[in-house]
């Protein structure tokens, strides 16, 4: 099994686990575009290419920043997000809903 899908079947199975859901814990998966699509990182900030091509094959127009993955990582710690688990949530801009290669 991928670590990507070990890490998949762990949120699963934790959210699914009666310990879990007898303590009130939720368990959810943030995948940030850096799996699924396109991150501004320290890596990538000053890559100017880079950033168009990913802004023009992205539907929200920009690739992810650290600090949209981060916005969502609180989200799901907040009460705001009590009643969700077992879900992964993808923060790309919709890539993963197009999925247009950016090669």
């Amino acid at each position: 099994m991928s670590g990507s899908g070990s890490v998949k079947m762990l949120r699963r199975l934790a959210a699914l686990g009666l310990m879990s859901a007898l303590a009130g814990i939720a368990a959810a998966q943030v995948a940030g575009a850096t799996r699924t699509g396109a991150t501004l990182t320290e890596r990538t900030l000053e890559d100017e290419e880079y950033n168009n091509t990913w802004s023009r094959i992205t539907p929200m127009g920009r690739p992810a920043t650290v600090e949209d993955v981060a916005n969502a990582v609180l989200f799901l710690v907040s009460p705001m997000a009590a009643h969700i688990t077992g879900q992964n949530l993808v923060v790309d801009g919709g890539w993963t809903a197009v999925s247009v290669s950016p090669y």
